[in-house]
Protein backbone atom coordinates (compact mmCIF):
# COMPACT_ATOMS: atom_id res chain seq x y z
CA UNK A 1 0.00 0.00 0.00
CA UNK A 2 1.10 3.39 -1.18
CA UNK A 3 0.70 6.00 1.67
CA UNK A 4 -1.00 9.27 0.39
CA UNK A 5 1.88 12.84 0.65
CA UNK A 6 0.27 16.07 1.16
CA UNK A 7 2.13 18.97 0.55
CA UNK A 8 1.73 21.74 3.10
CA UNK A 9 2.71 24.24 0.63
CA UNK A 10 -0.40 23.35 -1.00
CA UNK A 11 -1.92 24.61 2.82
CA UNK A 12 -1.11 28.35 1.36
CA UNK A 13 -2.56 28.18 -2.10
CA UNK A 14 -5.72 26.74 -1.46
CA UNK A 15 -6.72 26.17 2.47
CA UNK A 16 -10.39 24.70 1.75
CA UNK A 17 -8.99 21.99 -0.71
CA UNK A 18 -6.07 21.16 1.55
CA UNK A 19 -8.00 20.54 4.40
CA UNK A 20 -10.50 18.25 2.63
CA UNK A 21 -7.91 16.37 1.47
CA UNK A 22 -6.41 16.20 5.15
CA UNK A 23 -10.12 14.91 6.58
CA UNK A 24 -10.85 12.79 3.21
CA UNK A 25 -6.98 10.65 4.49
CA UNK A 26 -7.08 10.87 7.60
CA UNK A 27 -10.35 9.00 8.25
CA UNK A 28 -9.87 6.55 5.49
CA UNK A 29 -6.76 5.61 5.75
CA UNK A 30 -5.13 7.36 8.70
CA UNK A 31 -1.52 8.04 7.96
CA UNK A 32 0.20 9.96 5.39
CA UNK A 33 3.54 11.62 4.56
CA UNK A 34 3.41 15.21 5.16
CA UNK A 35 6.50 17.12 2.80
CA UNK A 36 7.47 20.97 2.80
CA UNK A 37 6.91 21.05 6.25
CA UNK A 38 9.65 23.49 6.77
CA UNK A 39 10.99 21.35 9.67
CA UNK A 40 14.97 21.68 9.93
CA UNK A 41 16.60 18.48 9.21
CA UNK A 42 18.80 18.17 11.98
CA UNK A 43 15.88 18.48 14.13
CA UNK A 44 14.03 15.40 11.97
CA UNK A 45 17.20 13.58 12.12
CA UNK A 46 17.69 14.26 16.07
CA UNK A 47 13.96 13.26 16.71
CA UNK A 48 14.75 9.96 15.02
CA UNK A 49 17.95 8.56 16.36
Amino acid sequence: MNLPILDLQAYEKDKSTFLKNLREIASKIGFFYLINTSIDKNLNEKLFK
